[in-house]
């Protein structure tokens, strides 16, 4: 996992490095930890348009998720120009796929509903290389929510007019 937030950071820096107007981060200890490095990096620290704010909740799940942005957006002192919803990798194998689908398509509408001037993206649920008191053969299946999941995403995304984040420089272990 440390792994995986260290290039998530990298990727981070290469997607927002230019970005101009103020983005949102939102998500659990991937955003956490990548927002750390951020924080002490020499690019977040540079003269620019750009404002970076990370919103990461470690363990967070999608309910969690919501309570947080929630409560970021009552706070906020501006709108966010975009918001990167980096989320759900706490929820693989906790709960069924189904209502993981269902939560989702609440977020979604959720979200929609705080701005419709904002852009909302989606950015791939990252693979897992394990979670904790998961059985030895449940991998497989693991892995097989996980990118359903993330197609289920990518095309509430089109439908509703966000966009989305593919990872492929991230993959599972064989």
């Amino acid at each position: 996992m440390v792994g995986q937030w260290i290039l998530y950071t990298r990727w981070l820096f290469v997607l927002c490095g230019d970005c101009t107007g103020i983005t949102w981060i939102v998500g659990d200890s991937i955003v956490f930890w990548a927002g750390q490095s951020w924080a002490r990096s020499s690019v977040a620290h540079r003269d620019s348009t750009n404002q970076l704010v990370f919103i990461g909740t470690r363990g967070a799940n999608i309910q969690q998720i919501k309570r947080t942005l929630m409560t970021a957006w009552m706070a906020r002192s501006a709108d966010p120009d975009v918001v990167i919803l980096h989320i759900g990798s706490n929820d693989l194998g906790q709960i069924a796929c189904r209502e993981f689908r269902d939560q989702l398509e609440s977020l979604w509408d959720f979200v929609q509903c705080l701005s419709m001037r904002c852009e909302w993206v989606w950015s791939d649920i990252l693979p897992r290389t394990n979670i904790r008191n998961m059985r030895p053969d449940g991998f497989g299946a693991l892995q097989k929510v996980h990118k359903q999941i993330n197609r289920f995403a990518r095309r509430l995304c089109a439908r509703h007019g966000g966009r989305f984040l593919k990872h492929p420089e991230f993959s599972a272990p064989d």
